[in-house]
């Protein structure tokens, strides 16, 4: 997909060493590890998956498990995937499912699961989001409080889970 926006292509083609450019905040979503927060579930679309990666990296080596959902049009548009793939591998507390909604499951192989990460054809549910809140809030004491869900990605699709979840989703938009 050969779409970049106009800021990216301006500072890539137009702005010179010495430029001086204005940098604003992104918004006020903090995040850190909490250990009375037994499990984290992010979802991701697209690019979306950059500040939710940061998020992986803080917690990994922690008692609290995380869980990613992460969507995408093709395996190509999957970005860091190798990086989530060789984490799910290496730390007990890291899981992760890829959804590509424009490219079949089947041009990777014989099986939708590779180690650790599972990949799926179509978009990320409500449905398969409520299910994972349920199992860990089964898991860790049927509290509200021990799971968090942070999302990132394009406006339609926060707005389609955060509206039909059975979880506050913590995000930010900016564009």
């Amino acid at each position: 997909k050969a779409v970049v926006s106009t800021q990216s292509t301006g500072v890539h083609t137009k702005l010179t060493e010495g430029t001086l450019v204005q940098v604003r905040v992104g918004g006020d979503t903090h995040f850190s590890p909490d250990p009375a927060v037994k499990a984290v579930l992010l979802i991701a679309g697209g690019i979306g998956i950059n500040p939710l990666l940061s998020m992986i990296r803080a917690g990994l080596g922690t008692s609290t498990r995380y869980h990613l959902l992460y969507s995408a049009s093709t395996l190509q548009e999957l970005i860091f995937w190798f990086e989530l793939e060789d984490m799910a591998h290496h730390n007990d507390n890291f899981s992760a499912e890829f959804f590509l909604t424009k490219e079949s499951v089947k041009q990777l192989g014989d099986s939708t699961e590779n180690g650790l990460v599972k990949f799926k054809h179509g978009r990320i549910t409500p449905e398969r989001v409520n299910g994972l809140v349920d199992g860990f809030r089964k898991e860790f004491g049927n509290r509200e409080e021990v799971v968090r869900c942070f999302l990132c990605g394009p406006p339609p699709m926060i707005d389609f889970i955060s509206n039909n979840v059975n979880i506050k989703c913590e995000y930010e938009k900016w564009w």
